[in-house]
């Protein structure tokens, strides 16, 4: 009689935590240099594609949620002029994105606010008043950045795109061309 052996062979992969250090694909870590910050304001982002495609949970910060959910990094270089970050995620499954912006070294990452109003600072993403654009300001002789990107709920489809732009130091008006406004103000 012949006898039939079958083995099987079985993989065990774990992944790591993200670090902010290590340039792995995996970890979809990509330095990203915006384009120049324009003084008059115009706005040309970086569109960036990324996934969550095997995100863990990190370890080293707890803000917006990522210490409990699936997360990857970016590495953000900003010029002299940069006064604002604006960051954007676009995600391609039904899942949210939450995203927060740091500065610092990777083991004591301090967490950027956005708003004018340091009462009520935004951390997150998902805590502006426009869900889909967070906006943040430089912090003064600081070139180097990091944003993590998290996904909430089921990631039917981890693909996503972070666009990266910065502002000069702007004032916008409503009015007529030349900043000119049309209101009287008392």
């Amino acid at each position: 009689k012949l006898g039939l052996i079958a083995a099987f062979f079985f993989v065990i992969t774990s992944n790591q935590a993200q670090d902010c250090n290590e340039d792995r694909c995996s970890t979809l870590i990509e330095t990203i240099t915006p384009n120049p910050t324009d003084p008059n304001c115009s706005v040309s982002p970086i569109i960036i594609n990324g996934c969550l495609t095997d995100a863990t949970p990190e370890t080293i910060i707890t803000e917006c949620g990522a210490d409990q959910y699936p997360t990857v990094w970016f590495k953000v270089l900003v010029d002299a002029r940069a006064q604002q970050l604006q960051t954007t995620v676009t995600t391609l499954g039904s899942w949210q994105a939450v995203w927060s912006v740091y500065y610092g070294d990777c083991d004591s990452l301090i967490l950027v606010t956005g708003s004018f109003d340091t009462q009520n600072p935004i951390p997150c993403s998902n805590s502006d008043s426009n869900v889909g654009l967070h906006s943040v300001n430089m912090v003064e002789d600081v070139r180097t950045y990091w944003i993590a990107v998290s996904g909430i709920g089921i990631i039917d489809n981890p693909d996503f795109s972070l666009g990266v732009t910065t502002l000069a130091n702007c004032i916008s008006c409503i009015g007529e061309v030349g900043c000119e406004p049309i209101a009287k103000w008392e």
